[in-house]
């Protein structure tokens, strides 16, 4: 927005002294002479493998999750059915140390339950055994909720 452009120049004045021409000549080469593409070729298997690891893991532990979007990334959104307590799972998970988000947070109107799952730094064998993890606890929660509504 034209209204910013001011704000934005004088800020970008004020943090920067001068431009980084050899940061960008080293970045330059590093990409006329292949190394992104080759980086972006093999985080690309390695995120492949990873999300095929953890879809298999989700297909076994949590069979109810519908995998959503498309398989790319180094994230796995995936819906649960309505009334699923994916806020209380994810908390659960917290205390044991996994990181899973909610995905009914992701939505201002009409959430969607389901878990918003991150393999970009997890090693197919952690995949596998924190998807087994949040398998347990959402029986566990489910057990307890199905104990209270007696």
């Amino acid at each position: 927005p034209a209204d910013l452009v001011a704000p934005f120049s004088e800020v970008r004045r004020a943090i920067y002294t001068y431009s980084p021409t050899f940061q960008q000549a080293v970045l330059a080469d590093f990409i006329r002479e292949g190394h992104f593409a080759r980086h972006i070729r093999k985080t690309r298997e390695i995120c492949r493998v990873r999300r095929a690891a953890l879809v298999e893991a989700l297909a076994n532990h949590v069979p109810a999750l519908s995998v959503l979007g498309d398989p790319a990334g180094m994230y796995l959104a995936g819906s649960m059915p309505n009334g699923f307590p994916d806020r209380e799972i994810s908390l659960q998970a917290a205390r044991e140390g996994l990181w899973v988000a909610p995905l009914s947070e992701c939505y201002s109107e009409s959430p969607r339950p389901g878990f918003v799952l991150g393999y970009g730094c997890a090693g197919v064998d952690e995949i596998a055994d924190g998807i087994r993890t949040l398998g347990r606890l959402i029986g566990t929660v489910r057990s307890a909720r199905r104990r209270l509504a007696r």
